[in-house]
C-alpha cells in the first residue's frame, strides 16, 4: 500500500475527570520534522511524544496539538495579605498627599499578587497513560488518511499513464 505524507489525525480520550485531544498533521518533507505543541506541564514529555511518533511515521513535516482540560487545579489564587497590604500603603499615600476619592477593588486587581492565575501542576501518572493512548489513536487515524491519500494518488497516476 502506498502512503501520502500528507495527512490528519485526530483522537479524544477521558479518564478520571482529565479530557485530552490530540490533532496530528502531516505534509510532504523530505526528513522526519516534528513539532510538538503542548500544554506547559506535558513539556517533560515531548521527546517521550516524538519518539512514540516517530515509531510509526519516518518522513514528512508533522504537527502535533494536545489539549487538556480538567486536570491538575486551574483558576486563580486571591492573596488578602497582599490586598490588605496594598490597601493600606494606598490609603496612607491618598492621605498623605490629601487626594480626593476612596481606595477600591479597581485599584487593588492592578496588583499582580492579589489575584494571579494558578500555574498548572506538572502531568499526573493519569494525564500521562492518557496522553500516550490518545496520541497512539491520533497517529492510527493519521496513518488511515494517509492511506487514503495514498491510494487515490496512486489511482490518479495510473490513470494519467493509460
Amino acid at each position: 500500500m502506498i502512503r501520502s505524507m500528507t495527512g490528519y489525525g485526530r483522537a479524544e480520550g477521558r479518564k478520571n475527570g482529565v479530557a485530552l485531544t490530540v490533532d496530528l498533521r502531516s505534509v510532504n518533507h523530505r526528513y522526519c520534522d516534528i513539532v510538538v505543541k503542548l500544554p506547559r506541564q506535558f513539556f517533560p514529555l515531548e521527546e517521550t511524544i516524538k519518539k512514540q511518533i516517530n515509531q510509526h511515521v519516518t518522513r514528512g513535516h508533522l504537527e502535533l496539538f494536545v489539549n487538556v482540560n480538567g486536570s491538575s487545579e486551574t483558576g486563580y489564587n486571591l492573596d488578602l495579605d497582599s490586598a490588605r497590604a496594598y490597601y493600606l500603603i494606598l490609603k496612607k499615600l491618598k492621605d498623605r498627599l490629601q487626594l480626593s476619592g476612596e481606595v477600591s477593588l479597581s485599584h487593588l486587581i492592578q496588583f499582580k499578587e492579589v489575584i494571579a492565575p494558578v500555574e498548572p501542576a506538572d502531568f499526573t501518572e493519569t494525564e500521562s497513560s492518557l496522553l500516550k493512548t490518545v496520541l497512539d489513536k491520533a497517529i492510527h487515524s493519521l496513518d488511515k488518511t494517509r492511506l487514503r491519500e495514498g491510494s487515490a494518488l496512486s489511482k490518479e497516476m495510473v490513470a494519467r499513464i493509460q
